[in-house]
């Protein structure tokens, strides 16, 4: 790529992504270089590898699984065989939604796959946590910060308010619990969102109001530990989408609709009104102070506004969706993400973004 005068951005992701689709118009505007490429390519279709030199890992990537290239790019590039140095030609990456790793086709038996695969996922886990380039939705630390005791309680500390929680699977316990808040209790899952009942149909595991009938089923409530929360009073909610150093809030008024009073993910969008908000500036550091601490570029939080007008933490994610919040509301966060990308391929270094620190204590 010596071509190249400026460093690009490198998006991992699977063909079929629409927020990736979403955002592209709004990199070329701002003339960024951009590489879609999907790492679970490797080792079918590609080849990575870095080494240590000079105090720091340096790394390279060969492929010929490019999915789409930016305009400037196209015309200066091999599309159909790339080789990049990571760090040099390319200066940060946008973790998406990969495809899962694959053994070759040819690889003799389901022993040897598992291990092919196993081995590449951990390879690719050592990509993101080398500190070669700043990596946005960094994988690894989006799944710790996943962690429910974790952002619970730092979101605490950065000074959110949040409900009173339990999470486990003890029936003597979640009884005391739902006691405790008078009854007004919701149940919701710790990770997952979707389960495969005994017919094989998907269902949404989706916030719910937990009875007393519910407390006489011992073995359910022993089945599998999730999170019972004290309900909070709902005035609206709303999604605030922290990019980079920017606080983009909209508000989802989910009360207009039955479908959506519990869990506005059962989308009834047509009645379920969604506005742009102006968080206090008091929330909008809460927001930002969270996401720092727990060392994101990004974060998608839930909070619910009380009809007191209290603002209550629910949940961050840390691989939040954002674009239906565009198209219902116009709320630039495209523009944001590309202003982000844009800080990071001219200013890495003002983001500490390892997640080690790049030069070791012994070091000379």
């Amino acid at each position: 790529m010596s071509k190249i005068e400026e460093v690009a951005l490198l998006i991992l992701s699977r063909k079929s992504d629409k927020t990736v689709e979403h955002i592209l118009p709004e990199l070329n505007r701002h003339q960024v270089p951009w590489i879609w490429w999907d790492p679970g390519s490797i080792p079918t279709q590609s080849c990575m590898g870095f080494q240590w030199n000079n105090n720091k890992w340096q790394g390279a990537l060969d492929t010929t699984a490019i999915i789409n290239l930016s305009p400037d790019l196209k015309s200066a590039v091999n599309h159909s065989k790339l080789s990049v140095s990571l760090g040099t030609d390319i200066g940060a990456v946008w973790y998406r939604r990969p495809t899962k790793e694959h053994a070759p086709w040819d690889t003799p038996n389901d022993d040897m796959i598992e291990f092919i695969n196993t081995e590449v996922n951990w390879f690719m886990k050592s990509f993101y946590t080398a500190g070669i380039v700043p990596v946005v939705c960094n994988p690894i630390q989006g799944q710790k910060a996943s962690a429910r005791t974790l952002q619970l309680a730092v979101a605490q500390q950065c000074g959110f308010k949040i409900p009173e929680t339990y999470i486990g699977n003890n029936p003597e316990e979640i009884r005391a619990f739902w006691k405790k808040c008078n009854g007004k209790t919701i149940i919701k899952a710790i990770q997952n969102s979707v389960a495969v009942d005994i017919n094989g149909n998907e269902r949404g595991l989706f916030t719910s109001r937990v009875y007393k009938k519910d407390l006489e089923h011992e073995n359910k409530l022993h089945a599998c530990p999730c999170i019972y929360q004290k309900e909070i009073p709902k005035d609206f909610e709303i999604r605030a989408t922290v990019v980079g150093q920017e606080v983009h809030a909209v508000e989802i008024h989910s009360q207009q609709s039955s479908y959506t009073k519990m869990d506005w993910r059962n989308y009834d969008l047509d009645h379920t009104p969604h506005y742009v908000h102006q968080l206090p500036k008091k929330i909008n550091r809460h927001c930002l102070d969270l996401v720092k601490q727990l060392h994101l570029l990004y974060g998608a939080i839930d909070l619910i506004v009380t009809p007191e007008g209290d603002y209550v933490f629910l949940e961050i994610n840390p691989f939040g969706q954002w674009g239906w919040l565009e198209d219902l509301t116009d709320i630039p966060i495209s523009a944001a993400h590309v202003r982000l990308f844009q800080d990071l391929l001219q200013y890495p270094e003002k983001w500490n973004y390892p997640l080690w620190v790049n030069k070791p204590a012994h070091a000379e």
